[in-house]
């Protein structure tokens, strides 16, 4: 059977510690699905996902939540979406103004 790919959103808990509990969690079950992490290249954000990125079964694209196409690239091929970095911003009238195509 196929693993089913998780595309997590705020997995460095940039705004909140949630998304980092999930990813701890999620990567217990690595025999089960693949993940795919979108993280914003920032030295901080490198620096706590370092510990997954090699991590078989883990994809980390870097990228920010607001631009569409990084968004795009990630839920290619997701079967499952888990959007804990949703409506959580330092700026909250770009992540209302950020549209589907």
């Amino acid at each position: 059977m196929k693993k089913q790919t998780i595309f997590l959103t705020g997995a460095t808990g940039h705004m909140g510690h949630m998304g980092l509990e999930g990813l701890k969690q999620l990567v217990k079950h690595l025999d089960v699905y693949n993940l795919t992490l979108l993280v914003l290249p920032t030295e901080h954000d490198k620096e706590v996902i370092a510990p997954y990125e090699k991590m078989e079964g883990v994809n980390v694209v870097y990228g920010d939540l607001t631009v569409y196409d990084d968004v795009l690239r990630c839920v290619k091929g997701a079967d499952v979406v888990l959007h804990v970095g949703g409506m959580v911003s330092l700026q909250p009238i770009i992540t209302l103004n950020v549209r589907l195509k």
